[in-house]
């Protein structure tokens, strides 16, 4: 079985976080949102967690969040626990905290090269296209997809952008770390920590925080993977 094929999509990318209620859904929801704003159809986003209580719905904070604040339009959610399957089948793993993918990679060895989390997605998927226009160097050339499709498609254009993401592994700054030492004691609500986006349900994390900073990564990643095609690269 090759990643895509499962589930009969051109696409597939995995959300996962620790419980498949709150920031997996929620990662779900939102890059959906933001990958069909950008004309992007043909992609199956889909949740799980790691320690999923199966059949359980919506946190109702952030699907509070969600409707409220960013306007988007809440599906039926059942909560469901991650396998191997679902990871071997995804062309794109997206993790809430780096420790994550440690459980990606345990269900599937192959998984490695295309897990992020949210936060690296975005940033290295935006430095990477700014990387190939600065250097002039081709992205995969219109039509080599598919014959007479035109355009390439969203899988190619994908799999071209996870290669260049892949490759930029810890050559791009991490975000500022949160206050630490004596100073934690007197930070509440901490939503983000390096590019870990930090469970609500935690001592540390923040539903009303978490949800914006998904917001901007994943609107971020899928305009990048949208302007990963020539018509952004210099001939």
């Amino acid at each position: 079985m090759t990643r895509g094929d499962e589930v009969g999509m051109e696409t597939t990318v995995l959300v996962m976080c620790a419980n498949d209620q709150c920031l997996a859904p929620a990662g779900a929801t939102i890059l959906r949102s933001a990958l069909q704003a950008h004309g992007e159809w043909q992609v199956q986003v889909v949740s799980a967690g790691i320690r999923a209580e199966v059949g359980a719905g919506w946190c109702p904070q952030i699907s509070d969040q969600l409707t409220k604040d960013h306007d988007l339009i809440m599906r039926p959610h059942r909560a469901q626990q991650v396998t191997s399957e679902l990871v071997r089948a995804a062309d794109l793993v997206l993790v809430s905290e780096r420790k994550f993918r440690g459980s990606a990679r345990l269900l599937d060895a192959g998984s490695a090269d295309h897990t992020f989390t949210f936060l690296e997605a975005a940033l290295l998927a935006k430095e990477a296209l700014a990387r190939t226009v600065a250097e002039g160097a081709a992205v995969p050339a219109e039509g080599s997809g598919t014959a007479g499709t035109g355009r390439l498609g969203t899988r190619e254009r994908l799999v071209w952008l996870l290669e260049e993401m892949n490759a930029m592994r810890g050559l791009v700054a991490l975000p500022p770390e949160q206050p630490h030492g004596w100073r934690r004691r007197f930070a509440r609500n901490v939503e983000v920590v390096g590019h870990d986006i930090l469970d609500p349900h935690g001592e540390r994390g923040s539903h009303r925080k978490a949800a914006p900073a998904l917001r901007e990564a994943l609107d971020s990643f899928a305009s990048s993977l949208a302007d990963a095609s020539p018509r952004t690269v210099p001939a």
